[in-house]
């Protein structure tokens, strides 16, 4: 929702919804079908914050797999192999490969 507030700001308007991509397919299934139950009932605000922009259709989750989460990258320890597979999918490249050494 900032960026979409941070582009509007200049001048770029979004129409289509933002999409949170989410690893935990069963918070994907509670954001769309906010069934009450015990395990359910403590959630914090930010979900219904999320809950409310998904009604509103100005947000959409996504379920990605692990292993194609790439904020995994910014977050979490991860092994060198996994750390360029994100890297690589990112689209982020060194300075080295940009001149092509």
């Amino acid at each position: 929702m900032f960026i979409r507030s941070l582009l509007a700001d200049m001048g770029i308007f979004i129409s289509a919804p933002v999409q949170l991509h989410c690893d935990n397919v069963s918070a994907s299934y509670l954001v769309v079908n906010p069934i009450q139950h015990d395990r359910s009932k403590h959630i914090k605000i930010d979900y219904h914050f999320v809950r409310e922009r998904v009604a509103h259709g100005d947000l959409q989750v996504k379920y990605i797999p692990t292993q194609f989460q790439l904020a995994d990258i910014f977050t979490k320890n991860l092994s060198s192999q996994r750390f360029e597979f994100l890297r690589s999918n990112l689209r982020v490249v060194s300075p080295a490969q940009i001149e092509g050494v």
